[in-house]
């Protein structure tokens, strides 16, 4: 989704349910397999990092630095949602768990789709990880605890709050001819 397409977007509320897409880091042995994961989870949609819990604790007692140390490899192109990668150019969409009733919301539906000739091959994480999982890089596959705050690249993002970008751009050229 472009920039334009996720701000129409998140006009929908401060939580939101965000699918994104991205290629699978494969072994070698099966580089151009077009393994991708999918992931769909409620997210909040910029970080206003220093006003989070976990940050003011930490500068509190000492875990943290008294400041914040800036963004190290990106910058903002606009506070606190859109990033920009100085390495890749990409630009970034700034995202933190949601927090409903005081409790972060953790849960995520991941699913690992293959395309071949024009086909989609479309399984759960578990039974993804079952028939592809020797193909992936170790990282692909170990269940980690995912971080409070993390950034999506854009064009990853697939829709957001069940908006794609077509569905977003068929309402915006509704409303100009309103």
């Amino acid at each position: 989704m472009t920039i334009e397409e996720i701000k129409a977007a998140m006009k929908t509320g401060c939580n939101q349910y965000i699918i994104w897409e991205r290629p699978c880091n494969v072994r070698a042995a099966y580089k151009g397999l077009p393994l991708f994961k999918r992931t769909k989870m409620l997210l909040r949609v910029g970080v206003p990092y220093d006003h989070m819990i976990e940050v003011k604790q930490g500068r509190e007692n000492g875990d943290l630095p008294a400041v914040n140390q800036g963004l190290k490899g990106k910058k903002w192109l606009e506070f606190p949602v859109f990033k920009e990668s100085l390495k890749t150019g990409k630009t970034l969409l700034s995202v933190q768990k949601a927090i409903v009733f005081g409790n972060p919301i953790t849960k995520s539906e991941t699913t690992y789709i293959v395309r071949k000739a024009g086909v989609e091959t479309v399984k759960t994480r578990e039974d993804g990880i079952e028939a592809w999982g020797h193909m992936m890089v170790a990282s692909e596959t170990s269940k980690g605890e995912m971080p409070a705050t993390f950034d999506l690249t854009a064009e990853n993002v697939l829709s957001i709050n069940g908006l794609t970008a077509a569905e977003i751009a068929e309402i915006e050229a509704e409303a100009e001819t309103a």
